[in-house]
């Protein structure tokens, strides 16, 4: 069995190390996967909730709500000072709040994960550079103990110069 070269065993410990780690998983696809139907709709909420469009339609139902009652085209059914319309707007942030507060925990729960993940994966990064530190080290090493072209053309240089220089000394015979 021939002995493996330095490029095939450095190649045969890289594959080792590769292996050794989990396969990194997506935070949020995760946390996805945990969530109840409950929560889902909770997040949704929030989410249409904290949106500009929600807001702006809001606005618009609101100047609506009042235009109608003050300017009494129709039949006042919210008088000044617009008891309904208050009523409205406080059973909605009745409900608003504890759904975005949730949608709050969630988020954080997810952050939670993810700088859990960074860290897994800058664990993983520093073993990684610092392996291949140890690899190109034992390569280097390796490495020294090969001749090199110059170093063949030096030794023929002073084989050449040995050879003339017996050449050119007399001989005793």
């Amino acid at each position: 069995m021939p002995t493996p070269s330095v490029v095939e065993k450095w190649e045969q410990a890289r594959i080792r190390h590769s292996h050794r780690h989990q396969p990194i998983a997506n935070v949020n696809e995760v946390h996805a996967e945990k969530l109840s139907r409950g929560q889902r709709v909770a997040d949704g909420l929030a989410k249409v909730m904290g949106s500009w469009a929600f807001i702006i339609t809001q606005s618009i139902v609101l100047a609506f709500w009042i235009a109608l009652n003050v300017l009494a085209l129709l039949r006042h059914w919210d008088p000044y000072p617009f008891i309904l319309l208050n009523l409205a707007f406080s059973t909605q942030a009745a409900y608003a709040a504890p759904l975005i507060l949730l949608a709050q925990n969630r988020q954080a729960d997810r952050d939670r994960g993810e700088t859990e993940r960074d860290r897994d994966i800058n664990f993983r990064t520093q073993a990684d550079a610092e392996f291949v530190t140890r690899e190109l080290a034992s390569i280097r090493i390796a490495l020294a103990d090969v001749v090199t072209t110059e170093d063949l053309r030096d030794a023929i240089d002073r084989l050449h110069r040995k050879l003339d220089a017996d050449d050119t000394q007399p001989s005793d015979t």
